[in-house]
């Protein structure tokens, strides 16, 4: 029952080995890289709360504007 999923694994395994790897990480030394994507100035300024991600290794924007690069 399961011999028809052989050649399907197989042609998969092959397709796999030939794709190119992704890119390098984005920084240097971190393997692993979470980004925060939620406009957290709002929980500062309106409610007094302070969300510090930094000790989860989280990339933040430094300038804590809702805004891309």
């Amino acid at each position: 029952m399961a011999a028809h999923l052989l050649p399907i694994c197989a042609l998969f395994l092959t397709l796999l080995d030939m794709a190119q790897g992704s890119r390098g990480p984005l920084l240097p030394n971190r393997p692993f890289t979470t980004v925060w994507n939620a406009n957290t100035q709002w929980c500062l300024e309106r409610h007094g709360v302070d969300v510090d991600v930094s000790v989860f290794d989280v990339v933040v924007n430094p300038g804590q504007t809702f805004r891309g690069p």
